[in-house]
């Protein structure tokens, strides 16, 4: 059995889930970990983050997939108001609200 290693810190569940998808998609085997109570505190991973593990003999591949992922654009930027359906950002905005 191989250790584990950490490959990164991340302030959220969801970044931390990107980046270990990332990795699983590259034939990488990752795994998270997080100090929130079980679930019942997830305001802990505020402080403590949600860590990134891979094997050890997977870490120099696992940073260089998790560097080109950093690198790469952010496509949010590139998407233009009149390309999004209409009525869609309205009723996004509505479901957010809560209406």
């Amino acid at each position: 059995m191989s250790a584990l290693v950490r490959v990164g810190t991340y302030s959220d569940r969801m970044s931390a889930e990107n980046a270990k998808n990332f990795l699983e998609s590259a034939g990488i085997e990752a795994m998270l970990s997080s100090d929130d109570a079980g679930g019942l505190r997830p305001e802990l991973t505020l402080v403590r983050g949600v860590k990134l593990w891979v094997n050890e003999e997977d870490e120099q591949e696992a940073r260089a997939v998790l560097l080109e992922i950093s690198q790469m654009p952010d496509v949010s930027d590139e998407i233009k108001e009149e390309e999004v359906p209409q009525g869609f950002l309205t009723s996004l905005r509505r479901w957010l609200r809560g209406d």
